[in-house]
């Protein structure tokens, strides 16, 4: 499954955890113990980044995350130093739609995955690990109809990593402010 961007969840269940994210790895999980899941399909991290790869979009986004190495967050003007940069991160992320290839591929996965509404729901990789706790801090997307309202939702949820609790999150548990998170979506019906 290496270099494909949208997995389905047999496909998925082939994938680790350093692609798809916490949520996406626990509904693998389930669907492996027996449980009844919902049918999903996963937009892997590398989707992602190719979105990122963009339009430049990787180094404006590390330039404004790099402005928030030595800021404390505890301050006020720390406070509105990551509420700037959340609003300029997302908007660079939500900027542009994704790559003509993944809107391709997220069209025959809905197809596949047949007639909504669907969830989109962020799956961030390491969210939920010994060293870190996002959950809570990224999004989902509930009750989508189509493509269109998926592709909108895909985008929010890559950029919910830039929400100004998450930089502050973020800010506190690394000493790296630029770093980059990845993230991945389960779409779900």
């Amino acid at each position: 499954m290496k270099g494909k961007v949208v997995l389905t969840a047999a496909e998925a269940a082939l994938e680790g955890q350093t692609s798809l994210g916490g949520k996406a790895m626990g509904l693998v999980a389930l669907q492996e113990a027996g449980l009844a899941v919902p049918p999903f399909f996963v937009v892997t991290a590398r989707g992602f980044e190719e979105h990122l790869d963009g339009d430049e979009r990787r180094d404006r986004l590390a330039r404004i995350l790099k402005g928030l190495a030595d800021v404390d967050v505890t301050t006020p003007e720390g406070r509105r130093s990551v509420a700037e940069a959340s609003k300029q991160a997302r908007a660079l992320v939500e900027s542009g739609p994704p790559s003509p290839g993944l809107r391709d591929a997220l069209a025959n996965a809905l197809h596949t995955l047949g007639e909504g509404p669907y969830a989109v729901r962020s799956s961030m990789i390491g969210e939920d690990s010994a060293a870190h706790s996002y959950a809570g801090l990224l999004e989902s997307h509930l009750f989508q109809r189509d493509a269109g309202d998926v592709e909108a939702a895909l985008l929010r949820c890559w950029s919910s990593a830039f929400t100004e609790r998450a930089l502050a999150y973020q800010a506190r548990r690394t000493t790296t402010g630029s770093a980059i998170p990845a993230v991945a979506v389960v779409v779900q019906r």
